[in-house]
């Protein structure tokens, strides 16, 4: 499996192999029953954005042949700031690469010299068709290689209401696509989340809150089948 992604699941915070995608290997590991190990390879960055994940499993996670793209999206893909590469590739000059990024700009109007409060406002009417845009380069992609795609739906430890508000629509995107993804937005619910996050001013996730995702993200598989199937 290859998983991409920014700085929640690339394990800020956690320790070495404390982070929820070590956790769920090791555990997938425990008893093969004469299957194959499972193998997970993190090619998270910190502050990552949606289209650099996207270019991030096409080019460098690619070569390795994955049998399954594992896509989290965090507030980074989904909200104000998911287009901070966009604009810090027009700042620098550099080439968008794709014909659909060069129409957002085009049909948005943003400029290369917009204060950042000024490029978000401009471009956040393609927030969520350019997330579809992202998912549906991720199915393709996928399908050229054999492989599948399973999205997941990525916290930071803070309040689940304002969660929900962030993801609004990318729900109805996935269901949308068809694509098989967890809901793990509701894992700080109803706790005291101080013990959960790395500082009172920092949302990412701590030793316990990473163990706390893979508990999570470990029950909605064995408690859909075909999703645990598609995992191993």
């Amino acid at each position: 499996l290859a998983l991409t992604g920014d700085s929640v699941t690339r394990g800020q915070g956690a320790p070495f192999q404390g982070t929820y995608e070590a956790l769920l290997e090791q555990r997938l590991n425990d008893d093969t029953r004469g299957r194959p190990p499972v193998e997970i390879l993190n090619f998270a960055v910190g502050s990552y954005n949606v289209t650099q994940s996207m270019e991030t499993a096409k080019v460098k996670a690619a070569p390795y042949r994955p049998d399954v793209y594992v896509f989290p999206l965090s507030k980074l893909s989904v909200y104000r700031a998911w287009a901070q590469h966009i604009a810090l590739l027009m700042n620098a000059g550099i080439d968008l690469k794709y014909d659909y990024l060069r129409s957002v700009v085009r049909e948005s109007g943003v400029k290369a010299d917009d204060p950042i409060n000024v490029f978000e406002a401009k471009i956040a009417r393609f927030r969520l068709p350019t997330i579809k845009w992202v998912l549906t380069q991720m199915q393709a992609h996928a399908a050229n290689q054999g492989a599948s795609v399973m999205v997941l739906l990525i916290p930071t430890v803070e309040d689940v209401s304002v969660l929900e508000e962030e993801f609004l629509g990318v729900r109805e995107i996935l269901n949308e696509l068809r694509i098989p993804y967890v809901d793990l937005l509701a894992t700080f619910k109803d706790v005291d989340r101080s013990k959960y996050r790395v500082a009172d001013n920092d949302t990412h996730p701590n030793a316990e809150g990473h163990k706390r995702l893979y508990e999570n993200l470990y029950r909605e598989l064995t408690k859909r089948p075909e999703l645990m199937r598609l995992v191993l």
